[in-house]
Order: C-alpha cells, then structure tokens, then sequence
C-alpha cells in the first residue's frame, strides 16, 4: 500500500477471488440488498465474507492510490459478480479517467464464454474487447466435472487467465506505460482511459442485471452448483 502512496509502483492489477460474490453460488453467502454477508451464516461462511469484504476494501484504496499517483490500474471480476455493486467500488469507478471494460474470454480462445469486466485507467484496455462475433461457446460454466482425476466444479476451469488474454494485457500494458514515460517526461499529465470508451458498470442498470443474476442463481438450484 505505501508503495502504491509514494509513487514507487507505475501499475497494479488485483482479481479478487469470486467465491462470495456469484450468484451461481447455492446457498448464496450475499444478495444485492445485503452485500455485506447474508445474516446467520454458518461460523466459517461468515469469516469467508469478512475476508472477502476486507479485501474488496483493500484493493479499493490500493487502486485509489495508484490512480492519484498517476500509476496504472486494473481491477478484475466476472461481469455478474456482485463486487460491482459495492459503493466504495462505484467510487472509484467515478473517478475521471477510469472506465470499465467489458468482454468474453471466449476471444481468447477457450471453449466457454464467460462475461468478464476489468475496471481500469488504462488509456487502452478498452482494447481488450476486440468485438469478434464469436460462435457459440462449446463449454457452460456449470455444475461440476471431472479434471485431472478429481470431480471439481466448472468454474474452477477459468479461474486461470487465458494464455492470449494474458498476452494480449502485456503487450497493451507496455505500450501505455511507454506512453506514459513520455509524458511524464515531457511535464505533461498522465494519460488514462476515456470515457467513451466505458462499457459501464452492471449497477449502473440494475434491472436487467438483476433478472440475469435470478437466472443464474435458478440455474444453480437446479444443477445443484454448491461451492464449497
């Protein structure tokens, strides 16, 4: 955190784990109208949410202090999860020259599809949506499977980056911190994102996220999707 205060870091990416936020998760942990932890949960479900809510808190303020140091940030979830609701996440959203940028994996060469959001100050992560009309995904991020000899849930397939999505963020993460030397150098003001560039945040229409998220947890009764 200091480093990120003083200047010392020039970027910073945080993909906080999801297992509190989903609402594929049965019995969900949180709901929309109650994000800090659904009341009377088990003893270790509770802790699970304290930690989760302890960290949402952390990165806010990390990411907050890159971007007032002029560093670079990027914030990583799927698109449905629930981090997005939280307020202090809202506010750094609000932030000028911060957007979100939404996509599917699936152009990064996997079989499933999964919605993914980076909210950033990167001027170019808005790239990372190519906009390829893609086929069908051939993979659901559903119920379990067997991988590696274990039964595990499906969701743990895409907890790892895909390779070219892994690429494609250095190679655009390099050039804007070239570009960012440049104007540092010339005595100018750091480059970030633009606004027309911003995909929005799911909060920002609750309406239609809301429904999605009653799908998806219907979903998850029906395939029996509990997560440990």
């Amino acid at each position: 955190m200091e480093c990120a205060t003083q200047g010392v870091l020039s970027i910073g990416h945080s993909g906080t784990l999801c297992q509190t936020m989903t609402p594929a998760r049965w019995p969900p942990l949180r709901s929309l109208e109650i994000l800090d932890g659904l009341p009377n949960l088990a003893p270790e479900k509770a802790d699970m949410v304290r930690v989760a809510n302890e960290l949402v808190w952390w990165t806010v303020q990390f990411c907050m202090r890159l971007w007032a140091a002029g560093a670079l940030f990027s914030w990583e979830n799927p698109w449905m999860s629930m981090l997005w609701w939280f307020a202090t996440v809202i506010e750094l959203y609000l932030l000028e020259g911060v957007i979100a940028t939404v996509f599917k994996q699936q152009e990064y060469g996997v079989p499933w599809e999964k919605m993914t959001l980076y909210l950033h100050n990167y001027p170019s992560y808005h790239k990372l949506n190519s906009g390829r009309v893609l086929a069908r995904p051939t993979a659901v991020l559903r119920g379990k499977c067997w991988y590696n000899g274990a039964e595990i849930f499906r969701t743990k397939l895409s907890q790892t980056y895909p390779v070219d999505l892994g690429i494609k963020m250095g190679t655009l993460a390099s050039e804007d911190l070239e570009m960012r030397c440049k104007e540092m150098k010339a005595g100018r003001p750091v480059p970030m994102a633009m606004r027309i560039h911003d995909h929005g945040l799911p909060s920002v229409d609750p309406e239609r996220v809301q429904d999605m998220m009653e799908d998806e947890m219907e979903a998850a009764v029906m395939t029996q999707a509990f997560v440990p």
